[in-house]
């Protein structure tokens, strides 16, 4: 099964999709009305290219399949 992300909570919570440089936070196999214990977030200033595949490695080491993108 192909990973998939959701970015339905950023786009409701900015008007927008993800885009720019930011610290990114991530749910994995959950949604983002997750505690936000649960959120991974990047590490420093990154674009939401560069965070988006750090995430997508970090949701296989946890064999994730699902990642939300937090708002």
């Amino acid at each position: 099964m192909p990973m998939q992300f959701d970015t339905s909570a950023y786009v409701e919570a900015h008007g927008r999709s993800p885009r720019g440089r930011g610290s990114w936070a991530f749910f994995f196999d959950t949604d983002n009305n997750a505690p936000i214990e649960q959120a991974w977030f990047t590490p420093g200033c990154l674009t939401y290219s560069e965070a988006k595949k750090l995430a997508r490695a970090e949701a296989k080491r946890r064999g994730a399949t699902f990642v939300t993108v937090g708002s």
